[in-house]
C-alpha cells in the first residue's frame, strides 16, 4: 500500500509537471500561431504552419494521454481504497473466526464435561438398579418367609385347638373313673369295717394340676 501510495505521488507529481510543460508549450504554439497567421500570406512560410499543426496534434494527443493517466490514477486510487477495505473486513473476519473458534472449543469442553457427567450418572442409575432388584428379590423372599410363618402358626393353632379339644374329655373321664374307684372304695370300707382311705391318696397327679386352658394367639 505504501509503494502504491508512492507511485500514486510519483505519477501525480509528473502529471503536475506535464501539465506545467504543456501550459507553456501552448502559450508558444498560440502566440507562434498568431505570428503565423500574419505570415501565412507568404509560401515561403508554408512549412513552419504544417510544423505548428504538428505541434498542435502532439499537444492534443499529450493532452489525451494526461487525461487517460488521470483517469488510471483516479481508478487506482479506488482500488487502493477497495484494498484497504477489504483488509480491514478480513482483518474482521479473521477475528471474528478467532472468536468463533474459541467458542467451539469451550462447547466441545463443556459436551466432554457433560458426557463424563452422563456416564457417571448412568453408572450410578444401573448401581441403584441392581440394589432395587435385590432388594425386591430379598422382600419377595422375606414376605414368602412370612407367609410360611404364618401358616405354620395357623397349624399350630389348629393342632393345640384340637389338642385342647381332646384333653377336655380325656380330663372328665380321668376324674369320673377315680370318683368311682373311691366310691367302690367307701363301699369296700364299709362292708369290712375298716378305716375309709383318705381321697386325696387316690387323686391323680394330673388332676391335681390346673385344668389346662385353650391357647389363644394373636
Amino acid at each position: 500500500m505504501e509503494e502504491a501510495a508512492v507511485q500514486a505521488g510519483g505519477m501525480e507529481r509528473v502529471s503536475e509537471g506535464k501539465a506545467g510543460w504543456m501550459n507553456e508549450r501552448s502559450l508558444s504554439s498560440l502566440l507562434k500561431h498568431s505570428c503565423l497567421l500574419c505570415w501565412s500570406s507568404s509560401p515561403r512560410d508554408t512549412g513552419v504552419v504544417e510544423t505548428d499543426e504538428r505541434v498542435l496534434a502532439k499537444t492534443a494527443e499529450l493532452r489525451e494521454l494526461e487525461n487517460a493517466v488521470a483517469v488510471e490514477s483516479l481508478e487506482l486510487q479506488e482500488q487502493q481504497q477497495d484494498i484497504k477495505e477489504l483488509e480491514e473486513t478480513l482483518l474482521k473476519l479473521d477475528q471474528h473466526k478467532e472468536k468463533l473458534q474459541q467458542q467451539i472449543r469451550t462447547t466441545r469442553q463443556l459436551c466432554v464435561e457433560e458426557s463424563q457427567r452422563i456416564l457417571s450418572l448412568q453408572a450410578d442409575e444401573s448401581k441403584k438398579e441392581g440394589q432395587v432388584e435385590e432388594y425386591e428379590r430379598e422382600l419377595a423372599r422375606a414376605r414368602w418367609r412370612l407367609k410360611k410363618l404364618r401358616e405354620e402358626v395357623k397349624s399350630a393353632r389348629r393342632r393345640a385347638d384340637q389338642a385342647g379339644e381332646r384333653n377336655v374329655p380325656l380330663q372328665d373321664s380321668i376324674r369320673q373313673s377315680y370318683e368311682e374307684i373311691l366310691q367302690e372304695e367307701h363301699a369296700l370300707c364299709s362292708l369290712s369295717g375298716g378305716r375309709p382311705l383318705q381321697t386325696a391318696s387316690w387323686t391323680s397327679p394330673h388332676l391335681q394340676q390346673t385344668p389346662p386352658t385353650r391357647t389363644r394367639f394373636p
